[in-house]
């Protein structure tokens, strides 16, 4: 799993954290990546982390370059955004680009617009409402690789630069 926001409240990492240990109940295995300013180790995320003593596997990486970022995502299995509020989201809009599918907020401004059906659109105040998506992606395969062939189709149609010229020119025309 990745997570790519960082440490504030509006990126809301608590209860993307608190799921991740919830979701270790069930699925031991799973990782969970997190990058972003607050999240390098020794930095305010891993802090958190270590004081909670939740149990969990979490691999603190920090701000990466975009490069980075992008090969994190396609080392990924999904991605978990629980930002509170966007305005856009342009981490959803690549990882849909790869095929990632992602769990995300129902409630978070332009995030249900963004991912549409390329995920699952959750109430991300709720470890177990995250927890639960999380493992319902990582546990179908076959509706995970649905899911993100949607994204990748939505993401060509909707997010190309092709499609944003071409908005581009009808809202100037």
């Amino acid at each position: 799993l990745m997570v790519c926001n960082g440490w504030d409240r509006h990126k809301n990492p608590e209860p993307a954290l608190r799921a991740m240990a919830l979701l270790h109940q069930r699925l031991p295995e799973a990782e969970l990546v997190a990058v972003g300013h607050g999240f390098a180790p020794g930095e305010a995320g891993s802090q958190w982390w270590r004081a909670q003593s939740l149990p969990a596997n979490v691999a603190f990486r920090g701000p990466q370059d975009h490069a980075a970022v992008l090969a994190l995502m396609a080392r990924s299995d999904l991605l978990l955004h629980p930002s509170l509020e966007e305005s856009f989201g342009a981490v959803l809009a690549e990882a849909m680009t790869i095929g990632l599918p992602v769990v995300a907020g129902a409630r978070s401004g332009a995030v249900p617009w963004v991912v549409g059906d390329a995920g699952r659109l959750v109430d991300v105040t709720r470890p177990e409402v995250i927890a639960d998506a999380l493992f319902a992606l990582l546990s179908d395969r076959d509706e995970a690789r649905r899911i993100g062939e949607l994204g990748r189709r939505q993401a060509r149609v909707r997010f190309s630069l092709d499609a944003v010229t071409r908005a581009y020119e009808q809202a100037y025309e």
